[in-house]
């Protein structure tokens, strides 16, 4: 129907409109002229020489995150870097999970909303977490398109053969609730998150070797005087306990059995990357006996992922890592930004992110591109490997992101970036010779930076298990300080050694020409 202009209508039709207009609610006012929200770039990425199918079948359904705008953005980005600042007097003064919601998450009206909104669309809410920053929901594909006005269609990836789907179109919601949506992950399964960890024979080190060449303090039960740590493995497979528990048998580990968290009812295929999950959890328990590791085993998906990361927060558990990435340009813009707000409302409780910083493609160069995400978040820290970093050896995953600005403490104690973004890795790892893993009921040795990324996970835990006992707070994001105190003064390790850990050999940096990434 044609509006006619307001200066032609009847005098009486006028006083209907007036009227109409005192008794609607202000927002819903505002709604009536206000542009809808268009989320631009939660497009699918490019799909390059991948063959078109058609159509995604109205019937299949999709399980979505919807990641919502954070109040006050600026404010918690200022939190959160004085937090992580050791020159900071908030230094490691962390939230709790009910402050940062009722600080910085969206008020209970205002999920209502959302959450009324889907629903008349057809939509089932399947969870708000903690924070009242993500808000989980599913609907057939016929749903999904019609609400958020977009068509999504396959394709077929001609190197791996694999069927994708996607939105080409960005999707867009009425200004109210849609002004709350910050990202819609769920709306293609293009990136496929891959582990990182290598296997080769099984002549790897012992438990006992590994933390002697880490130079680490094992945190035994012997003697522990704090409270047992936790570790959350976010992870894409399952894993099978009888190959962790032949592990601890054999070394003589008196590990708690990890316990398994399915998020969304688990991954679909739990076997792909089975192997990879139980070399870390061992490589953990190697390094750190005493840590209980919980995995979070959640489908390989956009969704997944935000939900996995969002219920290690709301589990409290201050140490997490994840051994898998997929690189910058197979994701959206809109997607890496949700799970950075997750990840930051993390930083803000005092929660250690750690993930493999690997290259994801043939493009990568030193200026950008390629690089993994998670690893690439400026609240993650990102972990290399090398053979012996500090001879000039090799070392995996260096490089820049091509979608974060360079980081304030990069900036601060590295010196700015001729090119003003992120790098990786923060910190290595030697991994001259793995550690021997007991993994798809074999012995085997592992490598690659997913054994990496475990090795540092472990020796975070063992630092917040030592603070704990002397009563300090724990380390939370961890490479402020480590930048701080390694490029600033030269004084880590003597530092660390007073909080009972003892990561680094000579605190030294990894290489000359990288001075950022510390050697552990």
């Amino acid at each position: 129907m044609r509006l006619r202009p307001v200066a032609r209508l009847k005098a009486g039709a006028f006083a209907v409109l007036v009227a109409l207009s005192a008794v609607l609610p202000a927002a819903h006012a505002a709604e009536l002229t206000a542009p809808p929200r268009v989320l631009r770039d939660d497009v699918l990425p490019g799909t390059g020489r991948a063959q078109h199918l058609g159509h995604l079948p109205h019937r299949a359904y999709l399980r979505l995150a919807f990641t919502l705008a954070a109040r006050d953005r600026a404010d918690l980005d200022t939190y959160v870097a004085e937090v992580d600042d050791p020159d900071s007097p908030r230094y490691r003064q962390y939230l709790r999970g009910s402050q940062f919601a009722a600080r910085y998450g969206r008020t209970v009206a205002e999920i209502e909303r959302l959450r009324a909104y889907l629903e008349g669309n057809g939509f089932h809410i399947d969870d708000v977490h903690s924070g009242r920053l993500v808000v989980d929901a599913s609907a057939s594909a016929a749903d999904v398109e019609r609400t958020l006005g977009i068509r999504l269609d396959t394709w077929r990836d001609p190197a791996s053969g694999r069927v994708f789907y996607g939105n080409a179109t960005p999707p867009e919601l009425p200004a109210d609730p849609g002004y709350l949506v910050a990202d819609i992950a769920g709306l293609t399964d293009r990136a496929v998150r891959r582990p990182t960890v290598s296997f080769g024979g099984a002549d790897g080190l012992t438990p006992a070797q590994l933390r002697d060449a880490q130079g680490s303090v094992s945190n035994t039960r012997g003697d522990r005087s704090g409270p047992r740590p936790r570790v959350a493995l976010a992870e894409f497979a399952g894993f099978r306990p009888q190959d962790v528990a032949a592990y601890d048998r054999r070394f003589a580990l008196a590990s708690p059995a990890p316990e398994l968290r399915l998020v969304d009812g688990g991954p679909v295929d739990g076997d792909a990357g089975r192997a990879a999950v139980e070399a870390e959890i061992e490589t953990v328990q190697a390094v750190a006996p005493d840590t209980a590791t919980v995995v979070f085993s959640a489908e390989n998906s956009a969704a997944g992922e935000v939900d996995a990361w969002q219920s290690v927060i709301d589990a409290g558990i201050p140490v997490a890592m994840t051994g898998w990435g997929a690189p910058e340009e197979q994701r959206t813009g809109s997607g890496m930004r949700a799970i950075d707000l997750v990840l930051e409302e993390g930083a803000a409780e005092g929660v250690g992110f750690y993930a493999p910083a690997d290259h994801g493609s043939e493009a990568s160069d030193d200026s950008g591109g390629g690089v993994l995400f998670p690893a690439s978040d400026p609240h993650v820290t990102a972990v290399g490997a090398a053979d012996d970093a500090a001879t000039g050896g090799t070392e995996s995953g260096r490089g820049r992101s091509a979608v974060f600005a360079q980081p304030w403490w990069q900036a601060r104690w590295v010196g700015v970036d001729p090119y003003g973004r992120r790098e990786v890795p923060d910190v290595t790892a030697r991994v001259v010779r793995g550690p021997v893993v007991h993994a798809d009921g074999r012995w085997r040795t592992a490598g690659g930076t997913g054994v990496a990324t475990a090795l540092w996970t472990a020796l975070a835990a063992g630092y917040d298990q030592r603070a704990a006992s002397l009563q300090q707070p724990r380390l939370g994001f961890a490479p402020p300080t480590l930048y701080r105190f390694t490029l600033g003064r030269g004084a880590v390790a003597g530092v660390l050694q007073a909080g009972g850990w003892v990561p680094f050999d000579g605190a030294r940096a990894a290489a000359p020409s990288r001075p950022n990434r510390l050697h552990g």
